[in-house]
């Protein structure tokens, strides 16, 4: 059975999936909600395995993940606003990459 924080978490993740949906025109906030789910994604987890008392390595795992997919979509990001000039959505051509 699933405990407040888990359910607040959950919800959290489906809220953000739920906005993703109707911001999916603005590159920046696509990579702003894709870190806010891995986050509840992240803490979801956490507070599962304390209840269950599970080991916290996956996790330690999980993180350097995280990161690393920040990094490639701020970079993606920058190089979107260098050739396109914007970071919408709607602007995007494959021909400039």
């Amino acid at each position: 059975m699933l405990n407040l924080n888990e359910y607040f978490f959950f919800i959290m993740f489906l809220l953000c999936l739920i906005i993703l949906t109707f911001f999916f025109f603005n590159f920046f906030l696509i990579l702003l909600f894709m870190e806010y789910m891995i986050f509840s994604l992240y803490m979801y987890m956490y507070v599962f395995s304390l209840n269950n008392l599970m080991k916290l390595s996956f996790l330690f795992i999980y993180l350097p993940f995280c990161v690393c997919e920040g990094v490639l979509g701020l970079s993606l990001l920058v190089l979107f606003i260098r050739y396109v000039g914007n970071d919408k959505i709607k602007s995007l051509n494959l021909i400039y990459f």
